[in-house]
């Protein structure tokens, strides 16, 4: 993975289901945004529902309601929402969910209330289809059902369809929908539009994260694959810094953004495409280790690379080189919550030059 915060520099809404615009008004909404509906703005109005009043409970808990997830119910972009309802949430045991509005465990409630928001869409239920994938805020998909005429999230009934906003729509489901769990490699790094007169911490930089498990073969997990692990890991942060990073001299780093204090999804585009690794680099490592030519690039006499099984102990991991691992990629982007004194980038870490990283990572390899 190449700096893949570069897509923070040249973003676009990434998900796109069916044909669905903003302020089609197929619905009848005038005026009506997603917020209200949900009731997360200050004061309830006629179209809230008081069936998902206690989604709005999660979405502004711990007094990031006017600066998070809420702020972005308000704004014109269009969104897609999975809301729980009442009855949803009640279906978890009382403990958990006291547990996830815990302010110290925000970064977990984060993670699942941003597995039901898609962003950058208004996905009606004529949309939805059997077996779709869409991908959610928080950066894993969730899966489409119709059967018999019901309509399923994951496995959650949509219970009421196409409530409407002016910024986008509402689907009620009867279950909260969990993130898959599993392995996870989540990498970090930021991008600054920094005010130079600026005394604020952490004042403009956004941090975006990344979970590179999902691109990676599960078998490097295993305990017996652990250096081989440590190897990627080393890897990918090296590859950051080739040449600089989406912010000069940042480097990349290991964890998640909110483990920092950035967990407000950054409210005009909180989620990024980027390509996951560069062809120059990638060429000369599947060249040496795998004899075939990384997607993107062209070997003389050698065959393109394709998705192969990995030989752990011949330590082969040739499908690293392949296209399924290296499809462009999501990022999550946030910004840094105003009640937190968010720490800022290192910035003592200078670029590599091409040709070391090359030689240290075939020696890694």
């Amino acid at each position: 993975m190449y700096r893949f915060l570069l897509a923070l520099l040249s973003l676009s809404a990434q998900a796109r289901i069916g044909d669905t615009t903003l302020g089609t008004n197929e619905l009848g909404v005038h005026h009506v945004l997603l917020g209200e509906i949900i009731g997360t703005t200050p004061k309830p109005g006629p179209a809230t529902r008081p069936d998902l009043s206690t989604l709005a409970t999660a979405i502004t808990a711990n007094g990031h309601g006017e600066d998070g997830l809420a702020d972005n119910l308000e704004i014109s972009t269009p969104q897609t929402v999975f809301a729980p309802s009442n009855e949803a949430f009640a279906k978890l045991p009382a403990a958990v969910l006291a547990n996830l509005l815990k302010k110290k465990n925000f970064a977990q409630l984060l993670d699942i209330l941003t597995y039901h928001m898609v962003w950058g869409v208004r996905a009606l239920a004529k949309d939805l289809h059997d077996g779709q994938m869409i991908p959610t805020i928080q950066g894993k998909n969730v899966t489409v059902r119709v059967t018999g005429g019901d309509v399923f999230v994951n496995s959650a009934k949509v219970t009421t369809a196409d409530v409407g906003a002016v910024n986008g729509v509402v689907h009620i489901i009867d279950a909260v929908l969990m993130p898959p769990q599993g392995n996870a490699l989540f990498f970090r790094g930021f991008d600054q539009f920094r005010d130079a007169t600026s005394t604020e911490p952490a004042y403009g930089i956004n941090c975006g994260d990344v979970d590179a498990a999902p691109r990676m073969p599960a078998s490097l997990f295993e305990p017996a694959n652990s250096d081989a692990l440590r190897a990627y890991t080393n890897i990918t942060l090296a590859l950051y810094n080739v040449g600089g990073g989406a912010l000069e001299g940042h480097k990349l780093e290991l964890g998640r953004c909110a483990e920092l204090g950035y967990i407000e999804p950054y409210y005009r585009y909180p989620q990024a495409q980027a390509n996951w690794a560069p062809v120059g680099l990638m060429k000369e490592i599947c060249r040496e280790k795998c004899a075939c030519a990384f997607p993107g690039s062209s070997i003389p006499g050698l065959p393109k690379c394709a998705d192969i099984p990995d030989d752990p102990a011949a330590k082969q991991w040739c499908s690293l080189c392949g296209p399924t691992f290296n499809k462009p990629i999501l990022v999550n982007i946030f910004s840094c919550s105003g009640t937190y004194n968010c720490r800022e980038p290192d910035t003592n870490t200078a670029s590599t030059p091409w040709e070391d990283v090359v030689k240290d990572l075939l020696e890694l390899l």
